[in-house]
């Protein structure tokens, strides 16, 4: 019986040696924190026309963003994002391709969307 128990504390020691060490509860906190992104709503216009200014919604990382929607005095356009992007060392300008419509027609737009947070 004791050689049995001698055994089995031998087999946990030499197989608990090879464990890698749990990190400390305060690195792993950190380390999420440092992670976590930070979202903001970009509201601005792009250099496009449609019986008005078109005003876009943009979220944002300022490393990644979506486009949320273009609107014209307020009324909604029916679009599709083809890539959006933020330019890189400048906060707030994002390089936009959309599809959207406008009085019927189907209309393309490649260039800048010059944004502030939203209010």
């Amino acid at each position: 019986m004791k050689t049995r128990i001698f055994l089995i504390a031998v087999l946990f020691a030499v197989t608990t040696a090879f464990y890698p060490a749990a990190p400390a509860a305060s690195s792993v906190k950190s380390g999420t924190a440092l992670k976590k992104k930070v979202w903001k709503n970009y509201c601005g216009n792009i250099s496009a026309g449609c019986n008005g200014n078109i005003e876009v919604k943009i979220a944002s990382d300022l490393s990644t963003a979506y486009l949320l929607g273009l609107t014209v005095n307020g009324v909604p356009l029916s679009f599709s994002t083809v890539s959006i992007s933020p330019v890189a060392g400048s906060p707030g300008v994002f390089a936009v391709n959309v599809n959207y419509t406008c009085n019927g027609v189907l209309t393309n737009y490649t260039g800048g969307a010059y944004t502030a947070v939203c209010p």
